[in-house]
């Protein structure tokens, strides 16, 4: 993966410009235009809903921090990056953002020490799981935390969590099952379809899906919102069509 050359994209929100430094390798820029104008997570369109808290976790450079900042300006966030590359371009990009805590650990069922794979395109390939997409050769050890017992410290009613964690996010998902109640919103990555399916059985009892973009069977991103949430929300249910 090349990592020499730094490059950045300016971006406007609620009236403040930020900066988003980043190693432009391969198709990096367009994936963070992805996420820095809104085309990655769709949010509710609600201008009521107001998540309590956002958990990021899969931080990478911060283009997700500053997205969801200038989306809900006065909430805290949390975020999550293990990878000492993508690390430093957070916390230089997330300088311009206000209460925000960068946590350098990444999250799984189970805390310990791992390998950490590096993308053979670009940083967003990361993985702690070996695939056509990163490089076996090239990795870094990270410390992961207990997904469970890390998140049930943080969680609070009417937090919104986003994962994107090449891999991780079913068994994070599994280890907060506890307190998916508690969770306004959900962003997630899936890579396998069978993935897929299980973060819908999860979520089926507590959650409906609002949002979502398939690159192909075994890539996407969900976005669930909690079907209490959504009660309150009718603005955002005025589309159903009721069937027989």
């Amino acid at each position: 993966m090349n990592t020499t050359q730094t490059d950045t994209i300016e971006v406007e929100g609620k009236g403040k410009r930020y900066t988003v430094s980043f190693s432009n390798s391969y198709n990096a820029r367009d994936h963070l235009l992805e996420i820095l104008f809104g085309r990655a997570y769709a949010l509710p369109k609600s201008s009521t809903l107001k998540p309590t808290l956002i958990i990021d976790v899969g931080a990478n450079v911060g283009a997700s921090v500053i997205f969801l900042r200038h989306s809900y300006p006065d909430v805290p966030i949390v975020c999550y990056e293990p990878a000492a590359h993508n690390l430093a371009f957070l916390r230089l990009n997330v300088r311009q953002v206000e209460q925000v805590e960068v946590v350098p650990y990444g999250l799984a069922e189970r805390s310990g020490t791992t390998r950490l794979y590096h993308g053979k395109l670009h940083q967003l390939q990361n993985s702690i799981y070996q695939s056509r997409e990163v490089d076996s050769d090239t990795y870094e050890e990270i410390q992961l935390l207990d997904a469970g017992k890390e998140l049930a410290s943080r969680i609070v009613p009417g937090a919104l969590l986003k994962m994107d964690t090449e891999g991780c996010e079913l068994e994070i998902l599994r280890s907060v099952a506890p307190r998916l109640n508690d969770l306004a919103l959900i962003f997630l990555e899936f890579h396998s379809e069978s993935a897929r399916r299980e973060i819908d059985r999860i979520l089926e009892s507590t959650h409906t899906l609002f949002s979502g973009k398939i690159i192909d069977p075994h890539r996407g991103t969900l976005g669930y919102i909690n079907t209490e949430t959504l009660r309150q929300h009718p603005d955002i249910i005025s589309l159903e069509i009721p069937h027989s």
